[in-house]
Parts: structure tokens; sequence; C-alpha cells
């Protein structure tokens, strides 16, 4: 089926062409396979390193994440917001006198009263020689009346001041007819005054003979005078419920500012006591059913300190127990047990 070629060379066969390219082809294919192969392994080893590195990676940020949050938390749970020191006022612990009060409204009267002068005959008011508020003596002349004009030749008859005091009224012009007895002038003696006032039935066991009081009048309100219980009624009024009292006033640089008849304000110390310890009523804070205060030390650290109290008179109570004297007491700013503070 095949002729043999000219010139000796013999056509090849068929079959044997057909392996000769086989064995070519597979020879390219093995050496494109081994090509691939490196390939792809090469691909897979870098995929994998990029897999593997992008899991640790991941896990690597995942702990720093979270070790960032761990010591966030910790850093937040040990934070201490900085805290301003309060300023406070303190009142350093002394005995003292210890007393309350009773108020009370007074008047100012004179013990002897006013004193009448009377013209000593009928006639007329030949002259007056005082005015309105002078002050004069027992003895001194006030003013004349004669009694010629009733058809007798009488001496002018002088008029005499009976009291030492101020002149508080004057009814004789001259001129005027007047007879014996006729009240001419009026003077209130200088004397020691006293405060007239009551009390209710119910303050009445407060008060004892001697107890001292303070008293401002409305004409000098910036001046405290001073007065002393003299007398207190033995009977209380059926209608008032209230008995009488009576203080002495006791003279000072002031005392010529007072008049007979003015109305006061009298404050009467009653409850003594002597060497006692006090402290101002808000100094004391009540905690958990204690009585307390703040004490603040040499560090300059309040401390909240229980104590025993007695007496209040409104303004200051007495401590029994608690507290000692040269304690700082906290008597105004916010605080709270031990806190560092700054005393103004």
């Amino acid at each position: 089926m095949f002729n043999k070629k000219k010139n000796g060379n013999q056509t090849k066969q068929p079959s044997k062409l057909i392996n000769e390219i086989k064995k070519e082809y597979s020879s390219d294919n093995e050496v494109k396979s081994d090509s691939e192969k490196k390939f792809y392994r090469i691909m897979t080893f870098v995929m994998l390193f990029v897999t593997i590195a992008f899991i640790i990676g991941t896990i690597v940020s995942m702990g720093i994440s979270s070790a960032n949050k761990k010591a966030a938390a910790k850093r937040l749970a040990s934070y201490k917001p900085e805290e301003s020191i309060p300023n406070v006022s303190v009142e350093v612990v002394a005995t003292a006198r210890y007393f309350e009060t009773l108020h009370m409204n007074a008047s100012i009267k004179s013990p002897l009263g006013s004193v009448s002068i009377v013209s000593p005959v009928n006639g007329k008011v030949l002259s007056s020689s005082v005015k309105l508020g002078d002050k004069v003596k027992t003895g001194d002349i006030l003013g004349y009346v004669d009694a010629s004009d009733i058809g007798m030749n009488y001496e002018k008859a002088p008029v005499y001041a009976k009291a030492t005091g101020t002149v508080t009224a004057i009814n004789a012009y001259p001129g005027s007819p007047v007879s014996a007895q006729t009240s001419l002038y009026v003077i209130v003696p200088d004397s020691d005054f006293l405060l007239s006032a009551s009390i209710s039935e119910k303050n009445l066991g407060a008060l004892k003979i001697g107890d001292i009081g303070y008293f401002t009048t409305t004409a000098n309100p910036e001046i405290r005078f001073k007065a002393k219980l003299r007398y207190i009624a033995p009977l209380v009024d059926k209608t008032t419920r209230t008995a009488e009292l009576e203080f002495d006033v006791i003279r000072d640089a002031n005392f010529d500012k007072l008049r007979q008849g003015m109305l006061v304000s009298l404050d009467v110390e009653t409850g003594i006591e002597n060497d006692v310890i006090t402290v101002p009523n808000n100094a004391i804070k009540e905690y958990l059913n204690d009585q307390t205060v703040f004490v603040v030390g040499s560090d300059n650290i309040a401390h909240r300190t229980v104590v025993t109290l007695g007496r209040n008179n409104g303004e200051r109570t007495i401590v029994a127990s608690g507290l000692s004297v040269g304690d700082k007491v906290v008597t105004a700013g916010s605080v709270r047990d031990a806190q560092k503070v700054n005393i103004l």
C-alpha cells in the first residue's frame, strides 16, 4: 500500500510516525505539567503563607485589642477623678458662758414719778425763768407770781423748784391769772429709772430675782442698755395670765439718752451655765440617728465625730461629751468624713 521512496530512502510507516508524534507531544506535556505543578506549588505556598499570616495577624490583633480593653477597664476601675478641696470655716472649741433668752417689751418709768409745782398765792404770773427741757435743782426759782392786783400790796411771790430734775411742762405765762394750787410747772426728778414689763405665766419658772437683761430703744437701737430684775409680782392676772416685773436700769455713759415713758425691747438671760462647751447649731449634723460634728485635725482632714448634746438656746447647743477644748469644729462648708479641707 505504501511505496518506498526513491534514492534509497524508504517512506516512514504511519504507526511509527504517530508514535513519534505522541512521544514528542508527551514530552512537551510533561515539561508543561512540571512547570505548572511548580507554579501551583508556589502559589499554594504563597496562599498558605498569606492565610497563615492573616490568621496570625487576626489573632494578634484580637489579643492586642483584648489586652487594650483589659488595660482600659483596669485604668477605668482604678481612675479617681481629681477632687477639689472644699473651703470650710471652723470654730476652735473653748469653754464659755451659756444662757437662754426671754424676750419681752417694757417701758421706762421713774420710781419718783413727776413733781407738780403750784402757785404759792392767788394773782397773776409776773415772769417765768425756765423753758421746757431745762435742768433745775431743788430750791431754784422758776418764776414769780404778783398778788397785788387783788387789792393788797404784796411782794412778788417766787415759785421754787421742789425737786432736782427736768422741766417737762410749763403753765406759767406772764400776765395770766392763777390761783393758789394751780400747777405752774412739772418736773421729772433725776433718779434711777425702772423698766416695767410683764411675762406670761408659762415662762415665770425661768426667772429669778437678779437675772440680767439687755434692752434697746427705738431712738438709739444701736446702744444696748443693761437692767437687773428686782421684782416679780406674786399674783398672775386672771385675764391676761401674765405677771408684772420690774427691773433696775443700770447707769452707764449713755444713761442720759433714756427718757421716762420710752418703750424698749428687752431680752433677759436665763438658765445660765458657766464654763461649758457649746457649738453653733448649724455645726450639728444627724448621721445614722447620731448627732455629729466634723472635727478638723492637724492634717486638715475632717472627721465625723459623734457628740452628746445638752440644752439649746436657738443659736448654740451645749456639748456634754465628744469634744475637747482646742478641737476645730466645722461651722460652714460642705464636707464628707475623712475629706481634706481648706480652712478659711
